[in-house]
C-alpha cells in the first residue's frame, strides 16, 4: 500500500510469536490478517467513534465543523475512516495505513502559513494505533485459540 501514513504492527508480537517456532505451519498470513483486521475493526474504528487516540485514550480536539454542527470530528464523509487498510508480509509484519493524503495531517498534526500569510494549526488527532490491551486481546481471542488448537479460554 503506498501510504502517507502507515503503522506497522509487529514489535510486540515478535516476542510472543518467536516462542512459536512452528508458526509457519499454522499460516502466519492468516494470523497476521486477523491481527490487521482486529486493529482496523476494533482499535481504529473505536478511535473514530470515540474521537480518542487509540493508544493513549486522549480525546481529540474537536474541529470547528464538529463544534458548529454538533457532530464528531473526522467523520463528515467517513472517507478517511473507510480508507484504512492493512496488508501483511506473510511472515511477521502487518502494515495498517491510509492512502488519503490528509491522513498524515491529522495523525501527526500540522502548523504552517497559508499563501495569504495566515498562520494555522491543525492539532494531532491520532487515529492509527492499537490499544494497550491489544496483544492480550489477540492472544486470548477465539480465532487465535482455534488456529493454535488451544481450546476454550478459562
Amino acid at each position: 500500500m503506498v501510504s502517507p501514513v502507515t503503522v506497522i504492527v509487529s514489535p510486540e508480537f515478535k516476542t510472543t510469536f518467536q516462542e512459536f517456532e512452528f508458526l509457519a505451519e499454522f499460516g502466519a498470513g492468516e494470523i497476521l490478517d486477523f491481527i490487521g483486521l482486529e486493529a482496523k475493526d476494533v482499535d481504529i474504528n473505536e478511535a473514530f467513534k470515540n474521537t480518542k487516540d487509540p493508544e493513549t485514550g486522549k480525546e481529540w480536539e474537536k474541529s470547528e465543523r464538529a463544534i458548529k454542527e454538533n457532530k464528531l470530528t473526522l467523520t463528515k464523509t467517513r472517507h478517511l475512516r473507510d480508507s484504512i487498510a492493512f496488508k501483511n508480509d506473510g511472515k511477521e509484519e502487518v502494515e495498517i495505513g491510509t492512502p488519503v493524503i490528509y491522513g498524515a495531517t491529522h495523525q501527526f498534526g500540522k502548523s504552517g502559513t497559508t499563501k495569504n500569510g495566515k498562520e494555522y494549526t491543525i492539532p494531532q488527532r491520532r487515529f492509527l494505533g492499537i490499544g494497550s490491551d491489544f496483544g492480550e486481546r489477540i492472544m486470548l481471542s477465539k480465532k487465535m485459540r482455534d488456529i493454535f488448537k488451544l481450546g476454550d479460554a478459562k
